[in-house]
């Protein structure tokens, strides 16, 4: 269990919405309003999140799950969190490609910001267009909290339960992710309680 403990991950970040709708302007073809337009689309289709790296809060990953068979992952954001967020004309592709991260079984966008953004992933399965929510960034007010202390309750044989403390009032949406040693996906948990 040793092993288990060292293994897990947990990434806090914080959902939130902007009340702001001013509008920006994108004089750009790859807005994710043209990219969709006559597509089948799935809103709220793609587990993503955003974290900040602990060494730099101006860099962020953007992880996502991908479904088996998913293709052409893409990243979007906007030019600041001013800005009505659910609007698919405010978002812009970023050149980038996905990095396969815990041998494959999510996927991760690395990317410098040094304002807080709203950004949207993006993939394809059966045709579709699968669209995340949108993640707000804030790794300027708010960076990414995280710790390797982690109380394991081994009371119920096979049936570990994770708990850990919490660092601020801010916290919403705990992510944790259990490993082996060479990075194989074991158990990943998407939850708003300080346990699982």
């Amino acid at each position: 269990m040793k092993y288990l403990k060292y293994l897990l991950i947990v990434l806090v970040f914080v959902s939130c919405s902007s009340d702001n709708s001013e509008t920006i302007v994108i004089n750009n073809s790859s807005s994710l309003s043209n990219d969709i337009e006559g597509r089948i689309i799935e809103l709220e289709a793609v587990i993503a999140c955003a974290a900040s790296i602990s060494e730099n809060s101006n860099v962020v990953e953007v992880y996502f799950y991908p479904e088996i068979g998913a293709s052409n992952f893409k990243l979007y954001e906007t030019n600041s969190v001013a800005v009505d967020a659910a609007n698919f004309e405010n978002y812009r592709q970023i050149a980038q490609l996905a990095e396969p991260f815990f041998n494959g079984f999510l996927q991760k966008f690395v990317r410098p910001f040094k304002s807080e953004q709203w950004l949207i992933v993006t993939y394809e399965l059966n045709n579709e267009v699968k669209i995340s929510n949108p993640i707000r960034t804030k790794n300027v007010s708010q960076p990414t909290n995280y710790t390797d202390t982690i109380n394991i309750d081994q009371s119920i044989s096979l049936m570990p339960i994770f708990n850990w403390e919490v660092s601020s009032n801010n916290n919403a949406i705990f992510f944790q992710l259990l490993s082996t040693i060479d990075d194989g996906a074991l158990s990943g948990t998407y939850t708003f309680d300080r346990h699982f």
